[in-house]
């Protein structure tokens, strides 16, 4: 009897360590590339363009010492006979009346009862700035055109024990606050209008990061092929930049292109197993393809994933990188 229950034990031991073996469990391998960061916009042959920035009266002379912060990246700045125009308004800034807001602190005995109250006062000082861009070709047509997103800054005062001392000081104060609410406008509205630009028109190289998926337990039958599968595609991928040709890339990956998609078609079952092996090929598979610039067969691998059942949150975010791409490539050919 005894025997026969060590058999059973082995038996099922044998059958949960095979089974284990044979379900992948996923690791993550982190790899760089360069890339180009296109813009939104169609871009002109040789991006050039010039700089007018028109204030309201409170920035006085804050916008002519700081006029050369707007700036497009990957263009080259001109003070005449450029392609575009990039046109600055900020508007009057809306400074709300000051407010008196009051503060107490309480005095307690040594009973914990309250025995006498302080009140202190201090003015709060608010502001809202707001402007408007405009992007014009040379022969003054409307590129681009939005709203500046609005800036609001608040200060405040110096704290009084009197509600009437801190009225008096209200006008001195407010002037002090509203002279930096203004440098910090100036700022703010700068820098949200240099990032809708670089948005819209930068063009640069940037370092993406990404990952492939391989199985980590060595028990698995694709263990060692998918080693090698990583260590193949990370030498080529370090040589991916801005001038090798991604077609090259492409026909050196194909080796291991070809290995992912007959891993699709030698998975093909509903078990868990086979569905995190469809997952490993079809991840990999549109990750790939967005490196290579081909958007179409990223979103084609990615709707795969998707179907498949298994981490429906990676096919949705490698759908959207796809679709961003496809459309990137209409606008820039």
């Amino acid at each position: 009897m005894k025997s026969k229950i060590l058999l059973v034990t082995a038996l099922l031991l044998t059958t949960l360590y095979t089974t284990h073996a044979r379900t992948p469990r996923l690791s993550k391998k982190g790899f760089t590339y360069e890339a180009l960061k296109l813009p939104m916009q169609k871009l002109p042959s040789n991006r050039t363009f010039t700089v007018a920035v028109e204030t309201a009266a409170e920035y006085g002379p804050i916008a002519i010492q700081r006029s050369d912060e707007i700036n497009i990246p990957g263009w080259t700045k001109t003070v005449d006979q450029s392609e575009y125009m990039v046109d600055v308004l900020l508007h009057n800034v809306a400074f709300d009346m000051p407010r008196i807001v009051e503060r107490c602190e309480y005095i307690k005995d040594t009973a914990d009862v309250i025995i006498d109250t302080i009140y202190f006062y201090r003015n709060i000082y608010r502001g809202v700035a707001s402007g408007h861009l405009e992007v014009l070709n040379a022969q003054n047509e409307i590129v681009f055109s939005t709203v500046i997103p609005d800036a609001a800054r608040q200060f405040e005062g110096k704290e009084f024990r009197r509600r009437k001392a801190a009225k008096r000081y209200t006008f001195r104060e407010g002037m002090a606050a509203q002279r930096d609410m203004m440098i910090d406008f100036y700022s703010e509205l700068s820098a949200k209008t240099n990032a809708m630009l670089d948005h819209q028109f930068g063009i640069y190289p940037i370092k993406k990061r990404e990952a492939l998926l391989i199985v980590r337990n060595k028990k698995h039958k694709e263990y060692s092929r998918m080693q090698l599968l990583w260590n193949q595609f990370n030498n080529i991928s370090d040589q991916v930049n801005l001038d090798i040709e991604l077609q090259d890339i492409e026909r050196d990956l194909q080796h291991s292109i070809t290995y992912l998609k007959n891993i699709e078609q030698k998975y093909t079952g509903r078990s868990k197993a086979d569905c995190k092996m469809r997952y490993i090929a079809q991840y990999n598979l549109s990750t790939i393809y967005l490196m290579l610039e081909l958007p179409e067969q990223a979103m084609e691998h990615a709707h795969k994933l998707r179907s498949n059942g298994f981490n429906k949150n990676a096919a949705n975010s490698l759908i959207v990188k796809a679709k961003f791409m496809k459309r990137l490539s209409r606008i820039h050919s």
